[in-house]
């Protein structure tokens, strides 16, 4: 409930790793969702558009920038050029596109990349199941029932493999 002074402590993050998105998006999202300034959201969201060296870096954030300012075209347009130009190996990009396709409401293409990235070994249970930070995460995606089946289906999978 320290929004002023959570905004504060991220600004000092965003000067010291000032090539991090993830810290310019926090602040806009918290200005946005929880301090009520449009104005400076919007901003702070076209700081992370603005400031991008490569769009084709899923941790840029600029796909889920655009979803912000409502500009979804866009967004999807990142995230698919994103999803054809980089190589998976850990999941990661997958569970990506999971939150940013959940963001969307495109349950099926969440749901897809959700199956790709547990296949591919993003194990993250706290990820999956209870991170609500940002608009980077699942959370729109966790009551369709096909979520827990999948996740069930990869926590066996995963428990019985250690």
């Amino acid at each position: 409930g320290m929004y002023d002074e959570a905004t504060a402590l991220v600004g000092e993050a965003m000067l010291n790793d000032a090539e991090n998105n993830y810290y310019t998006i926090l602040r806009a999202w918290i200005l946005s969702e929880k301090m009520k300034q449009q104005g400076n959201a919007t901003n702070f969201y076209n700081r992370v558009i603005d400031n991008c060296i490569d769009t084709n870096n899923v941790k840029s954030f600029v796909g889920f920038a655009y979803l912000a300012l409502g500009e979804k075209e866009k967004a999807i347009q990142w995230m698919e050029n994103v999803l054809a130009t980089n190589i998976d190996y850990n999941g990661s990009l997958n569970y990506y596109a999971t939150c940013f396709y959940a963001q969307t409401g495109d349950f099926d293409k969440a749901l897809s990349c959700m199956d790709k990235a547990l296949n591919r070994g993003y194990a993250n249970y706290f990820d999956w199941t209870k991170n609500n930070d940002t608009n980077i995460n699942i959370s729109p995606l966790r009551n369709d029932p096909r979520f827990n089946e999948l996740l069930t289906k990869y926590m066996i999978m995963f428990t019985n493999s250690n």
